[in-house]
């Protein structure tokens, strides 16, 4: 009697677990289905084992890298090498250059500078430098103002120059550099390379270099006729910036 009742025992669990094994077999191949069924609805596929999903992007075309930000690129333009992000650098000096004076505002897609040139005191200059390092501008926050041996060389005049000046160096020493646009009615204004720099005002521009004979007067340029000369402190000048790469 006691062998019969443990047969009939074994008999129950050996169907129960196999009831058992059954449903867990359903279960699974219903939560498969279910997953297939939810990426098909947003648009991705399951691949292998796990839960990585393929867009559609990817899934019509696998070898596409995700999209990155486009980059400032360069275009070789007499000795600078001007940028789509509205800097430029001179190969002459190594210096970085806004394209743009500033009050103006880079247009990235017509490459030029749109609105019109301020004017500062030389006080009120480093008060302008100073907001647009804080703003980051260009995406650098060290601009200054040029000295004149670097802002002289952004002039260009058209017919050459008709004579010669001295200006301090950054070195501390001297130096003589050409002046003046020629005369002409034909020379280009303003002087300056109006690919790279355009809309410049046909005006002067301050320097951060101190005149040799007077403390009010600071050295600059007029970009109306190419000419390097003096300005006093007090008077409106256009400005734009500058940075050591």
């Amino acid at each position: 009697m006691m062998k019969k009742k443990f047969q009939q025992g074994a008999s129950f669990l050996q169907n129960f677990f196999f009831i058992a094994g059954i449903v867990t077999c359903i279960v699974a191949v219903m939560t498969y289905l279910d997953k297939q069924k939810s990426s098909i609805d947003d648009g991705s596929e399951t691949t292998g084992v796990g839960t990585q999903k393929k867009s559609k992007k990817e899934q019509e075309n696998p070898t596409q890298k995700k999209e990155e930000p486009p980059k400032s690129t360069g275009t070789k333009i007499g000795h600078y090498t001007a940028y789509t992000n509205g800097t430029a650098v001179d190969s002459e000096t190594g210096m970085m250059w806004s394209r743009c004076s500033i009050g103006q505002k880079w247009d990235s897609e017509k490459f030029t500078c749109s609105g019109k040139a301020e004017i500062f005191t030389w006080e009120d200059t480093f008060k302008a430098i100073e907001k647009l390092n804080q703003q980051n501008y260009l995406g650098y926050n060290n601009w200054q103002l040029p000295h004149i041996e670097d802002l002289s060389n952004l002039r260009y005049c058209s017919n050459g120059f008709k004579e010669t000046i001295t200006i301090p160096t950054k070195t501390g020493g001297k130096k003589a550099i050409e002046n003046y646009c020629i005369d002409g009615i034909y020379y280009q204004k303003p002087a300056i390379d109006k690919r790279v720099f355009p809309n410049t005002a046909e005006s002067f521009y301050w320097s951060s270099s101190p005149f040799y004979y007077s403390n009010y007067d600071l050295w600059g340029v007029g970009f109306d006729d190419g000419g390097i000369g003096n300005g006093v402190k007090n008077y409106g000048k256009c400005v734009r910036v500058v940075r050591s790469k």
